[in-house]
C-alpha cells in the first residue's frame, strides 16, 4: 500500500480541488459560454488540473473523491455530465504520461473482470451495431460511459482504510446537508436561479411540496437520502472514534432522513425506515445485549425532536397524505390482482406499460450502449422526444443499453458484492474499527438500494449514477482491505 497522506491534508485537498473544478466547470456549459471549443477547452482545462494535482502524485482516494464531490450537481447531462468526461479525461492522462503509477493494491476478483469484460463488451457492439447518434455524440457516448468503468476499477483498487472511510463519510455528511440547504432554500422561495447546476433551487414539484436537492427528481433525491441514512447508521454505535466526531456521524444521519422526506417519495421512506429496523434486529443479534442500544438514545431522541419541529413549517404531514389521496400520487391497493413484471395493480402500470411496449420491437441480444439522455431514450423509447425520462425501473432499462448479457452481468456485479459481504459479516467484530463497520454500511445500502430500484433507476441521471460506480468500487475495495490489518 503507498503511503497516506494526513487526514486533514487529504480533506483539505479533496474540499479544495471540488470547489475549483465546480468553479471552472461553469465555463463548460454552452448556455453560458455559447463556444464549443472553449467549453472543451475548460474540460481539458479541469482534467488537466485533476491529473497534476492529484492524479500524478498517486492520490486516487483524494480524486475519487472530488469526483464523488461533483457528482451531486448536474452539471451539461446533454453530453453525458462533468463529472464522467472530466473522470475520462482525467485517468486518460495519467494512464499516457504518468510514469509512476501506484494503486494500494492490484488484486482483482477473476468473476468481476469477467462480469466488467462483458458489459464494456456490450456497449462496444451496441455504440457499433445499433446507436444512430451523430459522430459528436458517439465520442461523448464512449467517453461517459469511459468514466463509470475507470472510476470503479480505480475506486476497487483504493486503500479504503479507517482514515478515508472517515473522510468519506465527512464528505457524504457535508452534501447531505448542504442538499437541505438547497431544498429549503427552494421551499421557502428565499430566490430562484437557472445560473447554476450548485444551486438548483427552480425545480420543485406539486408546488412548493416535494423538494429534489441538486438531483432535479424527486425518488433519486428520496432515494439518495434513503442510501446514505442506511450507510451512516452502523457508525453511530462505535465506541471508537476515527478522525470524525459523533456529532458528525448524527448531522448526517438527521440530514439524510430530511432529504428522504422532503422527497416525499414513499418508497424511500418506508425502505428508511425498513433497514433502520432490519440494523437493530442485527445489532442486537451480534452484540446479544439490549443495553448496547443505549448509544442509539440520544441521537434518536434527537433526531424525533427535530422531525417534529420541523413537522408543520415544512408540511411534512404531505407523506400521509401521498399514501391516501389519489389526485397526489398512483394509489397503493394491496386488492386486486397484482404483476411486479408488468407493473399490473401496483404504482408503476403507466410506467412499466413503455417497456412492455418497447421490448418487443427489436430482439435485445444487444442493446444501444450507454449513451447521454437522448441516446438513451432512443434505447427506451425508439423516440428522444418521449415525454418520459425512463421506464421507472433499473431492471426494466438494462436491456436497451446492455442486451440480456450485459444486462445481467450489470446486476451480478451488485449481488457478488453483496453475497461477499454477507459472507465477510460472520467474522466482523462490530466495535473494532470502521474497517469493520463500513462492511454492514455498505450491506445494508445496497440491499436496500436494490430493492427501490425496482421502481426507479439510477440509470437516470448522469450524477447519481457516478456515485453508484464509486460506491461499488469502494465496496469492492472494502472486501480486500477488510482483510488486512488496520
Amino acid at each position: 500500500m503507498i503511503k497516506e497522506i494526513s487526514s486533514k491534508e487529504s480533506f483539505e485537498r479533496i474540499i479544495s480541488s471540488s470547489l475549483i473544478v465546480l468553479i471552472l466547470g461553469h465555463g463548460t456549459i454552452y448556455t453560458l459560454f455559447p463556444n464549443l471549443l472553449f467549453n472543451f477547452a475548460m474540460l481539458l482545462l479541469i482534467a488537466l488540473f485533476l491529473f497534476f494535482h492529484l492524479l500524478n502524485k498517486n492520490l486516487y482516494f483524494e480524486f475519487l473523491m472530488v469526483v464523488y464531490f461533483i457528482s451531486h450537481f448536474d452539471f451539461i447531462p446533454t453530453y453525458g455530465g462533468l463529472n464522467t468526461l472530466i473522470a475520462a479525461l482525467s485517468l486518460i492522462l495519467n494512464s499516457v504520461l504518468n510514469r509512476n503509477k501506484k494503486f494500494d493494491h492490484h488484486s482483482s476478483s477473476l468473476l468481476v473482470i469477467f462480469l466488467v469484460s462483458i458489459l464494456f463488451i456490450m456497449n462496444v457492439s451496441g455504440w457499433i451495431l445499433k446507436n444512430p447518434s451523430e459522430p459528436l455524440y458517439v465520442v461523448v457516448n464512449v467517453m461517459s460511459f469511459l468514466g463509470y468503468i475507470t472510476v470503479f476499477i480505480v475506486a476497487a483498487k483504493v486503500g479504503f482504510t479507517s482514515v478515508r472511510i472517515a473522510n468519506f463519510l465527512k464528505i457524504t455528511t457535508i452534501l447531505a446537508v448542504y442538499n437541505v440547504l438547497v431544498s429549503l432554500v427552494t421551499k421557502f422561495g428565499l430566490f430562484e436561479t437557472q445560473f447554476t447546476p450548485v444551486l438548483p433551487t427552480f425545480q420543485f414539484q406539486f408546488g412548493d411540496n416535494i423538494m429534489m436537492g441538486t438531483f432535479y427528481h424527486s425518488e433519486i433525491y428520496g432515494e439518495y437520502g434513503m442510501v446514505v441514512f442506511l450507510m451512516l447508521l452502523p457508525f453511530i454505535g462505535n465506541k471508537k472514534r476515527e478522525n470524525i466526531s459523533n456529532a458528525t456521524i448524527s448531522v448526517g444521519l438527521i440530514a439524510s432522513a430530511i432529504n428522504c422526506l422532503l422527497s416525499f417519495s414513499r418508497s424511500a421512506i418506508v425502505l428508511l425506515v425498513l433497514g433502520a429496523i432490519v440494523y437493530f434486529v442485527f445489532y442486537y443479534l451480534k452484540v446479544k445485549s439490549s443495553r448496547s442500544y443505549l448509544r442509539y438514545g440520544p441521537i434518536l431522541v434527537f433526531g424525533l425532536l427535530v422531525i417534529s419541529l420541523l413537522w408543520v413549517p415544512l408540511r411534512l404531514g404531505f407523506i400521509v397524505e401521498r399514501f391516501i389521496y389519489e389526485d397526489l400520487a398512483a394509489p397503493i391497493s394491496f386488492e386486486g390482482e397484482k404483476n411486479l413484471i408488468t407493473g399490473e395493480g401496483t404504482p408503476r402500470e403507466l410506467a412499466f406499460s413503455y417497456f412492455l411496449n418497447r421490448l418487443p420491437q427489436e430482439d435485445w441480444q444487444i442493446g444501444y450502449g450507454w449513451g447521454v439522455p437522448n441516446s438513451n431514450k432512443i434505447a427506451w423509447f425508439g423516440d428522444p422526444n418521449t415525454k418520459r425520462a425512463d421506464f421507472h425501473s433499473l431492471y426494466l432499462s438494462l436491456p436497451m443499453l446492455y442486451g440480456w448479457s450485459g444486462s445481467i452481468a450489470f446486476i451480478l456485479l451488485i449481488i457478488v458484492l453483496i453475497i461477499k459481504l454477507l459472507r465477510r459479516m460472520r467474522s466482523i467484530n462490530m466495535f473494532l474499527n470502521y474497517k469493520e463497520l463500513i462492511i454492514p454500511s455498505l450491506l445494508l445500502m445496497f440491499v436496500f438500494l436494490m430493492i427501490n430500484e425496482y421502481k426507479i433507476s439510477l440509470l437516470r441521471i448522469s450524477t447519481y449514477h457516478m456515485m453508484f460506480w464509486i460506491w461499488l468500487g469502494l465496496g469492492y475495495a472494502t472486501l480486500i482491505n477488510s482483510d488486512s490489518k488496520n
